[in-house]
């Protein structure tokens, strides 16, 4: 997603030679700054932040070659920023001092609110304030999940490293905030 809100599409990425697609689609009306897109592992799914809460974009149909706006997952707030863990579990959107954590699961294929086919569900289970953004980036904004266990996120602060762990549903007493670390 460029910042002007096309999405852009490519086949051949895995062969070393890519090739840009003709189709683009708008997103837009989800906010004036497409920042960042996470795809699910099986290549057909995406989701696309607009830096607005208007809503997280769900894009289906990539692996056939013919992408289409799916549904809206909905957002506390602007977010500009998203990671998704490899095992396709868990979702991160961040905006600033804002994480937002979804727990995602394969469903039944059906016909999303924007058209497209939605083959996965996107649950809302926190929302969190773990301090400002490093450099105040946006993008992926300092975000990891581990590859080895979803369970488990670093989140990358002006002051320091918040672990989150108990991923989709983080323990949020504040004991998980005194594992912040301070940088030397």
């Amino acid at each position: 997603v460029d910042g002007n809100n096309t999405v852009s599409f490519f086949s051949g990425v895995n062969t070393g030679a890519p090739v840009a697609s003709t189709t683009t689609l708008d997103v837009s009306s989800y906010g004036g700054d497409g920042d960042s897109v996470c795809i699910l592992s099986a290549g057909n799914e995406a989701v696309v932040t607009g830096d607005s809460s208007a809503g997280l974009v769900l894009i289906s149909g990539m692996a056939s070659g013919n992408p289409a706006l799916a549904a809206v997952i909905p957002v506390p707030g602007a977010r500009d920023s998203l990671v998704m863990s490899t095992d396709d579990k868990v979702m991160l959107a961040r905006e600033g001092t804002s994480v937002t954590v979804y727990a995602v699961a394969p469903q039944t294929p059906a016909v999303g609110s924007l058209g497209g086919t939605v083959s996965h569900t996107f649950t809302q289970t926190a929302d969190l304030t773990v301090g400002t953004s490093w450099g105040n980036e946006d993008g992926r904004n300092g975000m990891a999940i581990s590859p080895v266990d979803s369970s488990r996120a670093l989140i990358l602060t002006d002051t320091g490293v918040v672990l989150l762990t108990g991923l989709p549903t983080p323990r949020c007493s504040p004991a998980w905030r005194s594992k912040r670390r301070r940088e030397p």
